[in-house]
């Protein structure tokens, strides 16, 4: 049995918390840095404490998460492959045109080609930026240029 490093409860061996809420107490305790720019909730702690409202969120030009879906076509034998599951990658430029985000360390960008989908993150074609976080994209590029 290990315990919590927060809260000193019973936690599973594999685990240094209890729960999330555990793991943002401490790193507000040892008063890590929050990067939380559109006041979202803490979802990435780092190792040195910093909490942000996303994995990237201290990217100097991180605007906002948008959201990533997969529209290709399964394989029968990948269906069981979570690395199709929807994405939350960081927006860090548009223009209107295209969009530049960040997932993972990584670069995708999509260009607006009806009007409606942003697709084309190059490797993958798979894949494009939720309807509403195409919305999202158009409302900040309007409301800042």
């Amino acid at each position: 049995m290990k315990l919590c490093e927060n809260c000193g409860k019973p936690t599973p061996i594999h685990a240094n918390y209890c729960d999330w809420k555990c793991h943002v107490e401490l790193a507000e305790k040892l008063g890590g840095e929050k990067i939380v720019p559109n006041g979202l909730p803490i979802v990435c702690v780092k190792v040195d404490g910093t909490m942000m409202e996303h994995e990237s969120a201290d990217h100097p030009t991180y605007k906002f998460p948008v959201d990533i879906e997969f529209v290709g076509i399964h394989e029968p034998l990948l269906d069981w492959d979570d690395s199709y599951q929807p994405q939350c990658h960081a927006l860090i430029y548009t223009d209107g045109n295209i969009a530049l985000t960040m997932y993972e360390h990584s670069y995708a960008m999509w260009m607006l080609c009806d009007g409606k989908h942003m697709y084309g993150r190059m490797w993958d074609p798979g894949w494009r930026l939720t309807q509403e976080s195409i919305e999202k994209i158009v409302k900040h590029f309007n409301e800042n240029q």
